[in-house]
């Protein structure tokens, strides 16, 4: 039972206010009235994890407030958020990468990678970002009713957008634009796509024979070339973020005009963002294109961990959050 003698001392487990408790030994040096609501409390177990705010605090009581996710200190008059809670994360978005287009009378044209974005955010504790993984776009077939397609989207809440590849040409189709422009092809559809700057570069116009390699987030892709010649696609980007040094976002190749049999352009790798190769021709043949590879997105920050979404990893003093799937980051 507590008294109103000044060296009062509050036994352990006294509870202060709605919803928080003060563990351990504590003492009050002073106290109002009939002891109901006491000042100078020093000692406990520390700061106290609230849903609803303490009634009646004393000035300078401190709480986790687990309704705002914010640390309040008590100022005599209002609660007063103590410290920013933001903390910053390290990102990239790699879009999908495009479909090659077809082999024709000459090779179709590369796929063009999906957008590489990479750089570094604020976010808030208990704030969600909803995250978009593209899909890598569908490859040209031999005969022509199946065309070519751009990739899709990666996305980081609004502010993060980095835009799908674009297709190969195909026969008359013209190549698509993009993150990374798709390759050209001849006939009618000679020039390569454009890509969008700060995330990719352009296809590669169409040759002698060969199609144009799809663009890379570090280079455009190379011009057609000659019989038996294959254009290259444009380089992808190295990151680390993951915790592995590894290439994303790299332009399809153009397809070959070659003996038969006609080459099948070479599909992108799952979550790298590289756009597909562009499929041969070959004396009374052609060849499929192939299909772009998906996107990714990761995110990554300093410690353990401290949000939540996607597959969660922490090592080496980092915590990262890998998205191969669309999905929500909670900061």
């Amino acid at each position: 039972m507590a008294t109103t003698e000044k060296d009062f001392r509050v036994k352990r487990g006294l509870a202060v206010g709605q919803d928080a408790t003060i563990g351990g030994s504590v003492t009050a040096t002073s106290f109002i009235g009939d002891g109901s609501q006491l000042t100078g409390i020093s000692g406990g177990s520390g700061i106290q994890s609230v849903a609803t705010r303490p009634e009646n605090p004393a000035n300078g009581t401190i709480i986790w407030n687990t309704t705002t996710v914010t640390l309040e200190v008590w100022t005599g008059d209002r609660w007063a958020a103590l410290a920013s809670q933001s903390y910053t994360i390290q990102y990239i978005a790699v879009a999908g990468g495009a479909g090659g287009g077809s082999g024709s009378s000459y090779g179709g044209g590369g796929g063009g990678a999906g957008g590489y974005l990479s750089g570094s955010m604020t976010v808030t504790p208990g704030a969600t970002y909803t995250i978009t993984v593209g899909g890598g776009g569908v490859a040209g077939n031999y005969n022509a009713t199946v065309i070519p397609t751009n990739g899709s989207n990666s996305t980081i809440g609004l502010s993060v957008t980095s835009i799908g590849g674009g297709r190969g040409a195909q026969e008359s189709l013209a190549a698509g634009s993009g993150g990374s422009g798709g390759g050209g092809t001849f006939p009618g559809a000679n020039n390569g796509g454009a890509g969008t700057a700060g995330q990719g570069y352009a296809g590669g116009t169409t040759g002698d024979a060969g199609g144009g390699g799809g663009g890379g987030s570090a280079s455009a892709g190379a011009a057609g070339g000659g019989n038996f010649t294959s254009a290259a696609g444009g380089s992808g980007t190295s990151s680390d973020i993951s915790g592995a040094s590894i290439v994303y976002a790299a332009g399809g190749a153009g397809g070959q005009n070659s003996y038969a049999p006609a080459i099948v352009g070479t599909s992108g790798a799952s979550n790298t963002g590289n756009g597909g190769g562009g499929g041969g021709q070959a004396a009374g043949g052609k060849a499929n294109g192939g299909s772009g590879g998906s996107g990714i997105v990761i995110i990554k920050y300093s410690g353990t961990q401290l949000g939540s979404g996607g597959t969660v990893a922490s090592s080496g003093g980092f915590t990262r959050h890998t998205f191969t799937s669309s999905g929500t980051f909670t900061a």
